[in-house]
């Protein structure tokens, strides 16, 4: 996290999610002194995803919502719904069967699909380490697909009316055996339209 925040190239972004990071082990907090350019968004438990805000950013124009330990968003404020900009930092433990449905264990996935629910007419990028694999992100070369990505699906596809920007087979945990692709990201139909991916 150190290097993240003082590297000249992040102190140029205006927001950065991100999964499993630097945990103090004394108090609820990640590594951002008062020097760093950036504002945490980390609730007050021990969190596996968090977002920083570029200071230069309004804060007047912005709202940080913590929703649980795994997913924190920042809506950036329009002077509508239909102009407001959600972005959503998940991080979603591994199910540890293919089988398990996603409400059968602990993840984020379900306060997501209601955060959309509870915004409709608003713009959603989400980005995070899902842990779940699908041939629809892993491409042909991953045909097993856990259970509980396809409520992942239906949510930030169906509800959300969106696009996975990912592109499918790209390797985002690398392994011994090539790796696989389990940190995804999603946007509706137009923020996708404005996105540019990098591969």
């Amino acid at each position: 996290m150190a290097l993240l925040v003082t590297s000249p190239k992040a102190r140029e972004v205006d927001i950065l999610a991100i999964q499993e990071p630097w945990v103090n082990t004394f108090q609820p907090a990640t590594y951002c002194p008062h020097s760093c350019p950036f504002i945490p968004i980390f609730g007050s438990q021990s969190k596996r995803s968090c977002i920083l805000v570029n200071k230069r950013l309004d804060p007047n124009r912005w709202e940080a919502v913590v929703t649980g330990p795994d997913l924190c968003s920042v809506k950036l404020l329009g002077s509508g719904p239909e102009e407001e900009t959600w972005i959503h930092s998940v991080y979603s433990p591994p199910p540890g069967s293919y089988n398990l449905e996603a409400s059968q264990y602990s993840n984020p996935i379900e306060q997501l699909g209601q955060l959309y629910l509870d915004a409709p007419l608003s713009q959603h990028c989400t980005v995070g380490d899902f842990n779940l694999h699908h041939p629809l992100w892993g491409g042909i070369q991953a045909p097993a697909a856990h259970a509980a990505a396809d409520k992942l699906i239906e949510i930030t596809l169906e509800i959300g009316e969106g696009r996975l920007l990912t592109p499918p087979g790209t390797i985002t945990f690398p392994t011994s055996y090539g790796g696989t692709t389990i940190d995804l990201a999603f946007a509706s139909e137009g923020l996708a339209n404005r996105t540019l991916v990098l591969k």
